[in-house]
């Protein structure tokens, strides 16, 4: 497929743009700091958990 990148194979790039692995952890726990704790468990399509 034209056009089609992996993510693993431009994960790199981007980590170095945003300043490291550190930088891209600690963007990831302020993201999830603001989600409520019911939202996080939901399931992303809508559906409800059984």
């Amino acid at each position: 497929m034209k056009g089609y990148s992996r993510w693993q194979d431009i994960r790199a790039e981007y980590v170095e743009r945003a300043g490291g692995e550190e930088a891209v952890a600690e963007g990831k726990r302020k993201l999830l700091a603001e989600v409520p704790p019911d939202d996080r468990t939901a399931d992303p399509r809508g559906h409800e958990k059984r």
